[in-house]
């Protein structure tokens, strides 16, 4: 954002909310520039205000929405490699953890974005079981057969 001043006016710039970060130019004489960023929102819509030479701008940032699929991966006793999608907006930043050993993700753990999970589910050897993996926020029930 650009500030257009007479070289003798000082100027400062301030946020009121910690998810919006001034990066440079917080302060100046003159004409002068000053960046700012937002950090990702994963909860529910909110509002700020950036304070520039002594002018208050509003900022709104939308939540973050995602969806998650298949929210349910039924795998056979032998195992294998499975995928759960993400999808949500190109600002949003998500997270996959498992719940159990058994349930290894074995790429993207986390992403900025639309993106893919995948995990790899041990062979079972023993009775039928079931365990979580939770994306973005949502649990994803993993059952496994046994014959």
């Amino acid at each position: 954002m650009n500030v257009s001043t007479t070289s003798a006016c000082s100027w400062t710039a301030s946020s009121n909310a910690s998810w919006i970060t001034i990066t440079s130019g917080a302060s100046g004489s003159g004409n002068g520039s000053l960046a700012y960023s937002f950090a990702a929102n994963t909860g529910d819509s909110r509002t700020g205000t950036l304070t520039i030479a002594g002018q208050t701008y509003t900022v709104t940032q939308e939540a973050c929405s995602y969806v998650v699929a298949p929210d349910t991966l039924k795998v056979d006793e032998s195992g294998g490699a499975r995928s759960v999608t993400v999808s949500t907006a190109s600002t949003c930043t998500w997270r996959a953890t498992s719940a159990d050993s058994w349930i290894t993700i074995t790429g993207s753990a986390s992403g900025t974005g639309n993106g893919t999970v995948t995990v790899s589910v041990a062979r079972n050897t023993a009775k039928k079981r079931s365990g979580t993996l939770t994306v973005a926020g949502h649990d994803v029930k993993v059952e496994q057969d046994k014959d």
